[in-house]
């Protein structure tokens, strides 16, 4: 008996970020159905970094810095486009947006 094993892969996204970007949150997963609960990790590898959700407008920023890390869960496309900016135009960040069960 020959058994398929599906291929999983939880990570939806993943991103090195060196300058100012907008990130937009996938609406769907690798096997195409719809993206409805994930979370958000972020590594901050060099300076300091500021993160808008949704609108370049919603303060308060918020501002990690140097080797920091952050998560957030999201369910019912809580967030849909994430902007990220360094506090010094010298940064290094990592992003991975990750199906949750």
């Amino acid at each position: 008996m020959d058994i398929k094993i599906k291929p999983f892969n939880p990570n939806v996204l993943s991103k090195c970020i060196v300058k100012k970007e907008v990130i937009e949150v996938p609406k769907k997963d690798n096997s195409g159905l719809p993206l409805i609960k994930y979370a958000l990790h972020f590594y901050t590898k060099k300076g300091d970094i500021l993160i808008k959700y949704n609108s370049e407008d919603n303060h308060p920023d918020l501002l990690l810095y140097e080797s920091a890390r952050w998560n957030v869960r999201c369910f019912n496309r809580d967030i849909e486009k994430i902007f990220i900016s360094g506090v010094e135009d010298n940064f290094i960040t990592y992003i991975i947006i990750e199906k949750l069960p």
